[in-house]
């Protein structure tokens, strides 16, 4: 997906990613989203969470990724997330 610049620069950008809980119990699992317009990201405007079930998230923040913590997900279950930030070139 394009990125959006402002007029003071900032990019605005969408990424996703998915992970898949390959144990066969509930765990957390992490999906980390990288940035290909972003370079360094100033602000997480809205994660999105594309899953069968509803589950409590997480996330972090270092240099143009973002590492979102999906908490619980059943047994085999993949989850996407997507993630939409602002930051630098």
């Amino acid at each position: 997906m394009e990125p959006l610049v402002l007029p003071d620069g900032r990019i605005i950008e969408k990424a996703s990613g998915s992970g898949t809980n390959e144990g066969t119990a509930a765990a957390d699992v992490s999906v980390e989203v990288a940035f290909s317009y972003i370079s360094e990201i100033e602000d997480v405007k809205s994660i999105i969470l594309k899953s069968a079930s509803p589950y409590a998230i997480d996330y972090s923040v270092s240099g143009n990724k973002v590492t979102v913590t999906v908490k619980g997900v059943a047994a085999g279950e993949t989850v996407t997330v997507e993630v939409e930030a602002i930051g630098y070139q």
